[in-house]
């Protein structure tokens, strides 16, 4: 019942859809327009995101992350690291005088270096 639908989502959150369909009406567009636009612009940002997202795997097998190291006082290693891969599981940590930049590329040309070593290797 479309009562329990305005129930549901708010009187204010139907007026706003409302007022929007009738602008993009006055604009010659449609609401479908308008999801096949929303949807493209998201496809490209996950397409970003997986580009721009270096991943690396540890020797326990989960997700490590990377941080910045040298950039403040309390990350100094005494190295010329810039960034360190950090497992959350097994907290190893591997140390890299990489910039972002070549963290990047490597992520994305897929260079087997950039791959934590797996026990016994």
């Amino acid at each position: 019942m479309i009562a329990d639908f305005v129930k549901i989502h708010g009187l204010g959150k139907i007026q706003d859809l409302l007022t929007l369909e009738m602008e993009l009406t006055q604009a010659g567009y449609t609401m479908d327009d308008l999801m096949d636009f929303v949807e493209t612009k998201r496809r490209l940002l996950r397409k970003k995101e997986q580009i721009r997202t270096p991943s690396k795997v540890s020797g326990c097998g989960a997700q490590m992350l990377l941080y910045q190291v040298n950039t403040a006082p309390g990350n100094q290693t005494g190295d010329d690291s810039k960034h360190v891969w950090f497992c959350p599981v097994c907290l190893s940590q591997e140390f890299t005088p990489k910039t972002f930049n070549q963290i990047i590329k490597e992520s994305i040309s897929g260079d087997a270096s950039k791959q934590a070593p797996r026990e016994g290797e």
